[in-house]
């Protein structure tokens, strides 16, 4: 905690929260584009697209150029290997590979001295590499699986798939939208822009940067990073009100990217879906499994469809799938044995929430650990205790040597006090 609340160092905060959720450059690059975007003919527009993203993200976001280079190699590999109709489970596992590889290229820069060369550190690579990696990963899975069961006809050009990879707002960031969807609305664009749609745009990108400012005077009040990595060095009331704390700052951070996306969406005329419920809806939540459902709609709708599902759903061992959807669910997040225990977490939060609930319908009265209150004040408090644990582990905070000893320090002292 600051030892006070100065105007100096609340504006310190807001500054750097607002710059974390995107650098003051990108919004003027934005509105370029978005100009840009409309001045030109109808017919022109969707062609575009491509490259004022890329534009954007190495202008705009100050990414490196090599970041799109081997991502468009990886896109145009796994673009090709669908028309060449190789076996999707084969492009899938390829995937999935390529993907933990990159995070143990991650680890190795995080954990060791091994890639010291290179001068990348662990908070450049999460920011400016690790989240275009993971969402690209979404979009990668979802055309294996899609687009293998549409007529030749109708897959699209590789240019259109580049764009839909490609477009700004979601490369680096939620929402996750389909192919299909995003090219259909990019084809059928209005002669001008509404202004409805640019008044939407505008709304939800002021609600991005309120939120970031919201996020930054938190992080003022208290800065639960530095309470949660070395817990066992303040009072328990400090450690108790971190959790909900750092809990309650990922969703304004996260949400904030999701209301920019969103908003930068409308402005060039693409309607993206939204990702998060808001607060009130989820606070409300007395279930984990809703709860997973309105904390980040489609990540969780990708889950359903494209793990859930093919495991068997709910007709075949449904705890079972719902289990190893969150293990995968951790490892997405962090593949490391932080994210999957992450991920068990909440599966087994869900199957003893299932098993509860049946429990109780065969009881007339059930025990009180079993009644609906216990279980429910239990699950909040360990649900905002997951939340909070995975921001620290994919957070520059707990990227160094020393934290990730106050980590391991703090399970060695929870499993042997």
């Amino acid at each position: 905690m600051p030892d006070a609340l100065t105007p100096d160092i609340a504006l310190g905060y807001v500054t750097s929260l607002l710059q974390a959720l995107k650098p003051f450059s990108y919004f003027a690059w934005v509105a370029a584009g978005a100009l840009l975007f409309w001045l030109l003919p109808v017919g022109r527009r969707p062609f575009a697209v491509l490259p004022i993203s890329l534009a954007i993200t190495l202008l705009g976001e100050g990414r490196p150029w090599l970041l799109p280079a081997i991502a468009a190699l990886v896109f145009i590999g796994v673009y090709a290997a669908v028309r060449a109709r190789w076996s999707t489970r084969f492009v899938v596992a390829g995937v999935i590979g390529l993907y933990a590889g990159l995070h143990f290229l991650f680890g190795l820069i995080t954990f060791t001295d091994a890639l010291n060369g290179l001068a990348l550190t662990p908070d450049y690579v999460l920011f400016t590499l690790g989240l275009p990696v993971a969402f690209s990963f979404f979009r990668l899975i979802s055309f294996a699986v899609d687009a293998p069961k549409l007529a030749p006809g109708e897959l699209p050009g590789l240019y259109d798939y580049l764009t839909w990879m490609f477009f700004f707002p979601t490369f680096a960031h939620v929402p996750f939208i389909k192919h299909g969807p995003f090219l259909s609305q990019l084809a059928a664009l209005p002669a001008r822009p509404s202004d409805f749609e640019l008044g939407r745009g505008a709304r939800r990108i002021a609600q991005a940067l309120l939120k970031g400012i919201l996020a930054g005077l938190m992080y003022a009040v208290m800065y639960p990073a530095s309470v949660l990595l070395d817990p066992f060095a303040h009072p328990a009331w400090q450690v108790a009100a971190a959790i909900p704390w750092m809990a309650l700052i990922f969703y304004v951070g996260f949400s904030g990217y999701a209301d920019l996306s969103v908003g930068v969406g409308h402005l060039f005329g693409l309607t993206l879906p939204e990702s998060f419920a808001p607060l009130g809806k989820l606070l409300r939540t007395t279930r984990a499994r809703d709860f997973w459902r309105n904390w980040n709609l489609t990540t969780a709708a990708w889950l359903g469809e494209y793990v859930y599902a093919p495991l068997g759903g709910f007709r075949r061992h449904p705890l079972r799938n719902t289990m190893l959807t969150m293990i995968l669910c951790g490892l997405w997040h962090s593949v490391s044995v932080l994210g999957l225990a992450w991920g068990a977490g909440l599966g087994g939060m869900m199957v003893v929430e299932h098993w509860l609930a049946k429990a109780r319908l065969r009881q007339a009265s059930p025990p009180v650990w079993q009644s609906g209150r216990a279980f429910k004040t239990l699950g909040a408090a360990l649900m905002f205790g997951l939340i909070a644990l995975i921001n620290l582990a994919i957070t520059p905070f707990a990227y160094t040597a020393q934290n990730v000893g106050g980590l391991v320090n703090v399970f060695v002292r929870l499993v042997a006090p």
